[in-house]
């Protein structure tokens, strides 16, 4: 009985750790690549195919992916940190003392610690208060998303703070176009497939900067008096990730790659969007949120 129980929380663990926190049997490239892609949703291979192409997942240990498990604080906390510096530079961040009694270098979630304190040293999470952070507990789909909306520069105003915060979020998430799938409740734990959808989302955003005196948000790199247009994705800022038309399928409808500079990484999907002038397709976003817009929680 012993052994089945110690099997069995083992086997729990393992699943935990998925995803981010040991070197898988091959690298892979795409959804095809995992073991159990066929249970992958269909609307979710894009999104998984290009976090697998960019190195921001490769499955758990056994190459398995399990696109229908539920994801965790601590792998939350890892994907934003992949996602935010990238895989290689993500992977550097020095494992430790976090300040958390639950995570450190004795617990499961040691391999998430670098991850967690880079995390709560920008202010993107925090604890429970108690000295604990949860590192096993499910992540909503509202909450994911606000982890997403903090790295593409939202959050300055402490909307996601207060009794508000979740519906704040839930707002920004649709208005910003991550939280964009029908059906789905987004109290709900989120799922991982569900989570590198979104992610894939934010990718295809644009940054944004606050200015507090004016107490609005407007686009990185334009000037805030002019509500001009996004220049720089999240994708395109620490992956050089574009997507461009790769022409029409055979019935006719508009298609698009992602490419990291000019060599294509996934492709070709239904493209959604328009294509400008240049070819490249830039997604992701609604016009500058203005001061009228802004919510203080």
């Amino acid at each position: 009985m012993k052994t089945k129980k110690f099997l069995a929380v083992m086997l729990a663990l393992v699943m935990m750790v998925g995803l981010f926190a040991f070197p898988t049997a091959f690298a892979k490239d795409s959804a095809a690549d995992y073991t159990d892609a066929d249970d992958i949703t269909k609307e979710f291979v894009e999104a998984i195919d290009v976090l697998t192409a960019l190195g921001v997942i490769q499955g758990n240990p056994d190459d398995s992916l399990d696109p229908q498990g539920k994801v965790n604080r601590a792998m939350a906390a890892v994907i934003a940190a992949n996602l935010a510096l990238g895989p290689a530079v993500a992977a550097k961040l020095p494992a430790g003392e976090t300040g958390f009694s639950d995570v450190d270098g004795t617990t499961f979630a040691a391999w998430a610690s670098g991850a967690i304190a880079w995390a709560v040293q920008e202010g993107y999470i925090v604890g429970y208060g108690d000295g604990k952070y949860g590192p096993a507990d499910e992540v909503t789909s509202v909450q994911f998303a606000i982890l997403l909306l903090q790295l593409l520069g939202y959050g300055k105003n402490n909307e996601y703070k207060g009794p508000q915060w979740a519906t704040n979020g839930a707002l920004d998430g649709m208005r910003f176009g991550i939280l964009d799938l029908d059906g789905v409740l987004w109290s709900d734990p989120a799922t991982r497939e569900q989570m590198m959808h979104y992610a894939l989302n934010a990718l295809l955003t644009y940054l944004v900067d606050y200015n507090a005196f004016m107490g609005i948000y407007y686009y990185l790199g334009t000037n805030p008096l002019q509500n001009e247009p996004g220049k720089i994705t999240l994708g395109g800022q620490v992956f050089n990730l574009n997507t461009r038309n790769a022409g029409d399928d055979p019935l006719g409808f508009p298609q698009r790659n992602y490419l990291v500079g000019n060599r294509v990484i996934a492709g070709p999907y239904a493209n959604p969007g328009s294509v400008l002038g240049s070819g490249i397709l830039v997604g992701g976003g609604a016009p500058a949120p203005t001061k009228a817009s802004l919510r203080n929680s």
